[in-house]
């Protein structure tokens, strides 16, 4: 009972010795205080292991964290210099400007982060190995995979920071900066570059010049298609759009009929026209694929095959946003072998340029599959896997062969 007692319980640090000492005498003892001095051995053990992954786990949070604050910080300063060609614009001045760069701020967070995760494993852990505390860690016996996962808590915690940002807070911000921009400039969200946007409406195929910030449209043509003959049955152009009731009311309408016996036209001031067309789905349309949430995503993707369109960006997209958090910690581990490698004794230079390097190596590969998938029709989730799969073999190969 006092051996199961000793090996298995708690106890205060100031009792061992004393409990050693008054059995010192005999052989019992004797074994006593064997078994005192081995709990006390695992004690120190445990507490050691527990103070050196919260160090790993400051080191790497810091160099994280401060990694993307640069990348953030000089993104923003050449979007905020783009900006100033659009200042003078109606009310769109430099406070505006500094306005709509804030609320797109979250949206450069996840742009930047698989390289700040890199770059902050290269230059904390890289700090750790330069400075030789890797070697003395090794030398109280932390294995390298125990380093090594001491070394990616940092990176668990901020991947949900960053799920978090995408799905919840920057898709909002951007479709609400991008209006305010465009009331400030005096202009409408205008898809496309001006050139409107197309969608289908079951047997109708809609264009839509522009769309206020209101979410009002702005000069709706809708042409009819005969399902019969396959030729085009009528158009109705109008003026504008309103959403009311769940129900678009198309002001200022002028239809055209198309018969054999020639064309019959008709005008009104408001019609009903029942679309599968909502405004959120308008604001899916106001942002490119990779900047909207996954919900949205979904939405669109299903609406657009439900009318028989391509919906290969919007998936593609809808599984690199899944598969994002894992590639982040992918980068984040294959800086690893680079430490407790090759790059172990150099300068935080080289290291910070050979992180450079891979992260380009991980976006022209990204984007390199992410166009063949397209152009070619291969499912979308080869893109999104494909990456953080080979980049994570790399770096277990890389892992295997350390000594």
């Amino acid at each position: 009972s006092l051996q199961a007692w000793v090996c298995g319980g708690s106890m205060p640090v100031s009792c061992y010795w004393s409990v050693a000492f008054c059995f010192a005498d005999s052989p019992m003892g004797c074994a006593c205080a064997m078994l005192l001095m081995t709990r006390r051995a695992r004690l120190n053990d445990r507490l050691f292991m527990s103070i050196l992954d919260r160090y790993i786990f400051g080191v790497v949070l810091r160099a994280t964290l401060l990694s993307l604050l640069v990348l953030v910080a000089l993104q923003s300063l050449f979007v905020f210099l783009a900006e100033f060609d659009n200042v003078g614009d109606a009310d769109y001045g430099v406070l505006a400007a500094a306005g709509y760069l804030l609320a797109t701020m979250p949206e450069r967070i996840i742009e930047v982060m698989p390289l700040a995760f890199l770059l902050g494993g290269l230059l904390g852990m890289g700090g750790l190995a330069h400075g030789s505390e890797l070697v003395v860690m090794r030398a109280s016996g932390r294995s390298v995979f125990g380093l090594v996962m001491a070394a990616m808590m940092p990176g668990v915690l901020l991947v949900g920071v960053g799920a978090w940002l995408g799905e919840a807070v920057a898709p909002e911000l951007s479709q609400q900066a991008n209006q305010q921009r465009a009331m400030a400039r005096g202009k409408s969200l205008s898809i496309l570059q001006g050139r409107g946007f197309w969608a289908r409406n079951g047997d109708e195929f809609v264009h839509v010049n522009r769309i206020s910030p209101d979410g009002h449209l702005e000069g709706v043509d809708v042409y009819r298609i005969d399902t019969d003959t396959m030729r085009l049955g009528g158009v109705s152009r109008a003026q504008s759009g309103i959403y009311r009731d769940g129900e678009w009311h198309l002001q200022s309408l002028t239809d055209l009929e198309l018969t054999d016996q020639g064309v019959i036209r008709r005008s009104s001031t408001e019609h009903i026209w029942n679309a599968a067309i909502s405004p959120r789905l308008l604001g899916v349309l106001a942002l490119e694929p990779d900047m909207l949430s996954m919900r949205d995503l979904s939405l669109y993707a299903g609406y657009l095959e439900s009318n028989g369109l391509g919906a290969d960006a919007h998936r593609l997209a809808w599984w690199t946003k899944l598969v994002a958090p894992v590639g982040n910690l992918v980068m984040l581990f294959i800086a690893m072998p680079l430490v407790f490698g090759s790059l172990r004794s150099r300068g935080a230079g080289q290291r910070l340029f050979v992180g450079v390097l891979l992260g380009l190596a991980y976006f022209l590969v990204n984007r390199t599959l992410s166009s063949v998938v397209l152009a070619y029709g291969f499912p979308p989730v080869i893109s999104a896997v494909a990456p953080p799969v080979l980049f994570f073999a790399c770096g277990l190969f890389a892992m295997a062969r350390l000594r």
